[in-house]
């Protein structure tokens, strides 16, 4: 059997491994919990010629995006040459409202809803090209 003076230290390890361990699981549960997930937003515009026979889905430079829920703008950002936008977003949940603007669009802009995502998400917002856009030669 340990004397006393022993076993008061073996104990006072034990207090402090528990301390540890739990300090870092509660630390571990933190940051897990605090990670922002990421919104990837793909904004594409569909251009027919030949009376519909052939499209193309083709990616909106500089389109304004805002990620919205409940009316309250919780992202915004701008599409780079090729239609993307990676937003980040505070954790939360619910549904979202996306919103990307652009000239090239018909109507100028475009929505969709999505639920909040919980890591990584990706949406592709797809609408027609403006009937105010042109072809070259026209």
């Amino acid at each position: 059997m340990p004397d006393p003076t022993e076993k008061a230290h073996m104990d006072r390890k034990v207090v402090a491994l528990t301390a540890l361990l739990s300090t870092l699981a509660t630390v571990g549960g933190c940051s897990q919990d605090s990670k922002s997930p990421t919104m990837h937003i793909e904004a594409r515009v569909t251009m027919c010629i030949d009376a519909g026979k052939k499209c193309y889905s083709l990616g909106v430079p500089k389109a304004s995006v805002t990620v919205e829920k409940d009316g309250n703008v919780l992202a915004t950002g701008t599409t780079d040459a090729a239609g993307n936008a990676n937003l980040t977003l505070k954790p939360g949940d619910g549904q979202l409202q996306l919103k990307v603007a652009s000239p090239l669009l018909e109507g100028g802009a475009a929505e969709s809803t999505t639920p909040y995502p919980d890591a990584s998400s990706s949406v592709t917002i797809d609408q027609a090209l403006s009937s105010n856009i042109k072809p070259p030669g026209k």
